[in-house]
């Protein structure tokens, strides 16, 4: 098949769990012989070895360089909009001019849109092609705007902005799901919050996953206490669940090993993070791969109170054979438990004492961790997640 794939941000390199998802299914698409043509958003320029590196995978790439960020005046811009800030951000001319030329170039079979963004561009497409369209929910995007609201104080401006996007998104959402010829879900749990929502629509789970054979340990000896997380910090969320694991959790977890230490791997680290730089707190910043680390760790932690879909950096710490303590926020769609070595916890007290736990009986971490690989291994494939998208487009497309 010819693809056209549409995405709210530019995919490579693959350095978090947004652009592994996009990327993945750039590439096994490739992969599994599909030509692959991509467009794709950017705040920022994309420099020629980003480019490259796509088009190791794509027959071709188009990026639509404007303002994709929640800044002041795409805020106020969408105040006047019936769209919600996430979609109306990226609906400008130069996007459909793009789209047009792109349509006129080639014959695509399909029109793959990642995330509800991508909404409005797909279906032009979808139209203009009479081709099928599938919408990859990575998130029910609804949803993590109101968690975030209700992480404000009932009387604050922003609570009241966030619930009023919240409350677009769902409306905007709703409607749109059925518009499409099938929507992916990435867990079955934003499948059946997507049902409830839109019983017309047409869904099929497709599940994040990992490239296994590239995760796996490296050898090298493990430190139990040592804490590691690996994310980016341009999200705000990640950020608020990091300080609140320094603040809360640590100290609590220290008075009963004074030897644990957090090691945190990312790029764009604000200086609230990096000011936190101590002797139990390593902000190491970007590496080019997360893989040493994870290999030398003892345990993946996971802090997050606002967020849907599925978190990709705990299936790949899992991967590497890492317990993992999280939040249910964070954990939510991997239905793994304490047997598949994954401790939820929500409180810092929970957060603490599994830390302590599993930091204290170096063999009943190893045991977990290996337990976690196995659990990926057996319920989490990129190439068997993207197949399934696949070939529901083939079905689609030839009426099978």
């Amino acid at each position: 098949m010819t693809i056209l794939q549409l995405a709210p941000q530019f995919p490579f390199p693959m350095t978090d769990g947004g652009k592994i998802s996009i990327g993945n299914i750039t590439r096994h698409a490739a992969e599994m012989g599909h030509e692959v043509h991509l467009l794709a958003f950017s705040s920022a320029e994309v420099g020629e070895p980003r480019l490259a590196e796509a088009k190791r995978w794509a027959a071709s790439v188009t990026v639509i360089k404007q303002d994709i960020t929640n800044s002041p005046v795409n805020i106020l811009r969408s105040l006047l909009s019936p769209l919600p800030l996430y979609v109306h951000k990226f609906v400008r001319p130069p996007a459909f001019a793009a789209l047009e030329a792109l349509c006129e170039k080639y014959s695509f079979d399909c029109i793959h849109a990642d995330h509800s963004s991508m909404i409005p561009l797909a279906l032009h497409a979808a139209q203009r092609t009479g081709m099928p369209s599938g919408l990859r929910l990575h998130n029910v995007e609804w949803l993590i705007w109101q968690r975030y609201a209700e992480r404000f104080a009932v009387w604050s401006p922003a609570r009241w902005y966030l619930q009023l996007q919240a409350a677009k998104l769902r409306r905007y959402e709703t409607e749109m799901y059925p518009k499409f010829w099938t929507c992916f879900p990435i867990a079955d749990t934003d499948a059946e919050r997507a049902r409830t929502m839109a019983p017309k629509g047409k869904y099929v789970t497709a599940t994040a996953g990992v490239n296994i054979e590239e995760w796996k340990p490296d050898g090298r000896p493990r430190d139990s206490h040592e804490l590691i997380l690996a994310t980016t910090y341009d999200w705000v969320h990640n950020v608020d669940g990091v300080v609140w694991l320094i603040d809360k959790v640590l100290p609590l977890v220290q008075r009963e090993q004074p030897a644990v230490h957090l090691s945190l791997l990312g790029k764009n680290a604000p200086e609230r993070l990096t000011s936190l730089n101590r002797r139990d707190v390593d902000v190491k910043g970007f590496v080019e791969s997360v893989v040493p680390y994870f290999s030398g760790a003892g345990i993946y932690v996971a802090p997050l109170f606002v967020g849907g879909g599925m978190r990709i950096k705990i299936l790949e710490a899992m991967a590497m054979e890492l317990p993992v303590v999280a939040t249910s926020i964070a954990a939510e769609g991997i239905g793994a438990t304490e047997r598949e070595g994954m401790f939820l916890a929500d409180t810092p007290e929970q957060f603490a004492r599994h830390i302590a736990g599993l930091s204290s009986q170096p063999e009943l971490a190893r045991e977990a961790g290996r337990s976690a690989r196995k659990f990926v291994e057996s319920k989490f494939s990129w190439r068997e997640s993207v197949s399934i998208m696949l070939d529901t487009y083939e079905r689609l497309l030839y009426h099978i």
